[in-house]
């Protein structure tokens, strides 16, 4: 159950991540359009463009996180036991999530103090635009939390084969 929870969340946001990226090639597809065929530039779509890409990338690295997680060069780790090669992705996952955390902390008072300001061209509150990061770490939390439990509990198997058994690791 909390597999397929994992991996409807990470398809969803991929999905979402896809969608904005799309929307970043449309608008500056429009731009060159406007500005080198018809001769009259668009104001707005370098900016849109801007924060549409700001969204992606954190859209993508919340979706990307276990994948990412997951490749690693263990020339050394591999000559470890089980548990002591276990105890270094908990730490790693742990220093991860604890990253994480604390940059949710930063950004999240960071969106909140530019709630007043609004964009030049667009005339949008900057915090829409600050929030992609601590929604993008919010749901970096709860993917790298929900694999981690898919990981470690009891029974499970190691935390590669529990990815890929979901059906949501990234290609070697």
């Amino acid at each position: 159950m909390i597999q397929k929870l994992q991996r409807w969340i990470t398809i969803g946001v991929l999905s979402l991540a896809a969608g904005v990226l799309l929307a970043v090639v449309i608008t500056v597809f429009l731009q060159v359009v406007f500005r080198y065929v018809l001769a009259r530039p668009l104001a707005w779509s370098v900016e849109l463009a801007r924060f549409l890409f700001t969204w992606a990338s954190m859209l993508g690295a919340a979706g990307g996180a276990v994948g990412i997680l997951n490749q690693s060069i263990d020339l050394l780790t591999e000559k470890l036991p089980d548990r002591a090669q276990r105890a270094i992705d908990v730490l790693g996952r742990g220093v991860t999530l604890l990253t994480a955390g604390l940059l949710l902390v930063t950004s999240w008072e960071l969106t909140g103090r530019v709630y007043r300001q609004t964009s030049s061209a667009l005339g949008i509150r900057m915090s829409y635009v600050y929030a992609a990061v601590p929604v993008g770490l919010i749901l970096l939390m709860i993917v790298l939390g929900l694999d981690t439990y898919n990981t470690y509990r009891k029974g499970a198997v190691s935390g590669a084969a529990e990815s890929e058994a979901a059906g949501i690791a990234i290609e070697k």
